[in-house]
């Protein structure tokens, strides 16, 4: 080829030298342009971008469950304290209460009516433990309508001042203790019995008016 107005034709080293040159330049420019494209890609799912620590929030640790303890075995539970009944040295009482009371009502009782007289004694007896237990013999009229051998036994609060006064309760009738069940108390004046069909007598209820207290 010739060059205008000179009439001289260029020689192959120019034109080498044109050619690297612009392949230098091209592959420069691809060279710069290569990375930022491969990292725009790999940017895009994340794979490649670096954590960049967060100050304002850092990480917190993840919490450790906490051992629960297995529950403990289950025992028996606790013993029920044996029915009320005589100490085996347990002491009569020396000075035993005397009460004297009036029946005001009576169901199922038969030779017992309203009027019928009932009179007894109420004795302290000891037990082992230091503690102690009242007896009474409860008759009214001529029957015998709490207690009998081995019976009779109720817990009980004993008064010496300004008279003998006695408070007790035995609640349990003869399907689950060995007597009927009374009530006494002295400081108001009642007097309770009653049974249920297991008893020798059957079931009956009797309701006097303490009268008398010694």
């Amino acid at each position: 080829m010739s060059e205008p107005g000179s009439g001289k034709t260029k020689g192959a080293p120019f034109w080498i030298a044109v050619g690297c040159g612009g392949a230098l330049l091209v592959g420069g420019f691809l060279a710069c342009l290569a990375p930022m494209i491969f990292g725009i890609f790999w940017a895009r799912d994340g794979s490649l971008l670096p954590t960049i620590p967060d100050h304002d929030h850092p990480p917190q640790p993840t919490p450790q469950p906490v051992p629960v303890p297995a529950p403990a075995p289950q025992g028996p539970g606790p013993m029920l304290p044996p029915p009320p009944g005589p100490s085996p040295s347990g002491a009569r009482d020396p000075n035993p209460r005397t009460i004297v009371a009036r029946v005001v009502s009576a169901t199922d009782a038969p030779g017992i009516s309203r009027g019928t007289m009932c009179r007894f004694q109420v004795e302290r007896r000891a037990r082992d433990d230091g503690t102690f237990w009242c007896n009474a013999q409860v008759r009214c009229g001529d029957r015998l309508v709490y207690g009998g051998a081995e019976a009779g036994f109720f817990s009980c609060t004993l008064y010496d001042r300004p008279r003998r006064d006695v408070v007790g309760a035995d609640p349990s009738t003869t399907a689950s203790d060995r007597d009927a069940a009374m009530e006494l108390n002295t400081l108001e004046g009642r007097l309770h019995v009653w049974d249920d069909a297991t008893g020798a007598a059957g079931a009956f209820n009797i309701e006097a008016s303490v009268v008398e207290v010694q």
